[in-house]
Formats: structure tokens, sequence, C-alpha cells
């Protein structure tokens, strides 16, 4: 399980919530990180957000931290969706454009018309795979305001 902690930011129905999370970057430790072209952009990166919905069992309020965790899976299936299914449109493209023996621009919008195809079946199948209800989950609450502490 991947785990990150989030901040709630609205509800969105029935055991479903909306939460921030801080845009994180492994970039930036090194003593180069004012020099190096990959350093600059972490830090113009680390002020975004992300908004996601979490499933949540757990009674929380507006402006509480939660910890939300996904499966290893999920993250690995939404890749291949992601990332494959365009490449795999475009190689089609173009094994159909050399095929019949195209001219390498009509190649070319086979290619692009195959990786345009291969995002639609991405948006398609990551649709249904939110029916399914494969999304990330609430497994702890934090709310640092209701915690009382003591001097000693």
């Amino acid at each position: 399980m991947l785990h990150e902690k989030g901040v709630v930011e609205g509800f969105a129905g029935p055991q479903k919530i909306w939460i921030t999370t801080q845009v994180k970057t492994s970039c930036g430790q090194c003593q180069q990180k004012k020099d190096c072209g990959t350093g600059i952009i972490a830090q113009l990166m680390t002020t975004k957000t992300n908004r996601v919905m979490v499933k949540c069992d757990y009674k929380v309020e507006l402006g509480d931290t939660v910890t939300v965790a996904i499966p290893e899976q999920n993250l690995v299936w939404s890749s291949i969706l992601l990332y494959l299914l365009p490449l795999v449109g475009m190689f089609v493209g173009l094994v159909i454009a050399n095929l019949f023996s195209f001219h390498e621009l009509i190649g070319l919008v086979f290619a692009l018309s195959g990786i345009i195809s291969g995002l639609y079946l991405a948006n398609f199948f990551s649709k249904k795979i939110k029916a399914l209800s494969i999304m990330p989950k609430v497994v702890e609450t934090f709310n640092f305001d209701k915690v009382e502490c003591s001097k000693d």
C-alpha cells in the first residue's frame, strides 16, 4: 500500500470526501539545486496541490488531516492505461500505414490517430474502473485542533 497525507476539503456524498495533497518531488535536496534545471522546476512544483476524491469510513470534518492508502496494483494498472494504450495505438497505426505502403506523412497521421485512440480507450477504461469503485481510501485520521496538550 502507498500512503499519502491530505487535508479534508469537502464532502462528495455518502462515504466520499475531497482531500488536497501536496505535490512532492524527490529533487531539490542536494547542493546543486540552485544551478540544476530539475531542482528549479521542483521548486516551482512544490506549491501545487492535488484534489482527490477518496472513500472514507471515518467521521471527519473540514480541515482534518487524513492518511490515504492506495494499493500498488491500482497504480500499476493506471500507469498501463495511461502509457501503454496510447503507445500500442501508435504502433498499430504505424503497422497499418506500412502494410498499405502509404507515404511517411500519412504514416505519421496514422500514428497520431493511434495515440489519440489509445487515450480515448484509456479514458473509457478509467471510467469503468471508477464504476467498480476502486479508489483510494482513508486509513487514518488526525485532528490536531482537538488534541489537548498540557505543559509539564
